[in-house]
């Protein structure tokens, strides 16, 4: 059964150091919400972490087009 780490994650150290210690996986969807090129940008060595300062101020916004609030602006703004 593969292992995942979930909750809060969105450094490329973090990232790594999972992996080694025998995670199979890690989740990084609230990180993906304001940059969903992150992991490209991680591995292109541009950026060693998101900008995910794990508010939840995403969290309302399920019901209306998920996003971070922070740095995607609303729909049709």
């Amino acid at each position: 059964m593969p292992l995942i780490l979930l909750g809060g994650v969105n450094r490329l150290d973090t990232i790594e150091g999972a992996l080694d210690e025998g995670f199979e996986f890690v989740a990084i969807a609230r990180a993906l919400l304001g940059e969903p090129d992150l992991p490209n940008k991680m591995r292109d060595h541009e950026r060693s972490a998101g900008l995910c300062v794990h508010c939840n101020k995403c969290t309302p916004t399920i019901y209306t087009g998920t996003r971070c609030v922070l740095v995607t602006p609303l729909p049709g703004a």
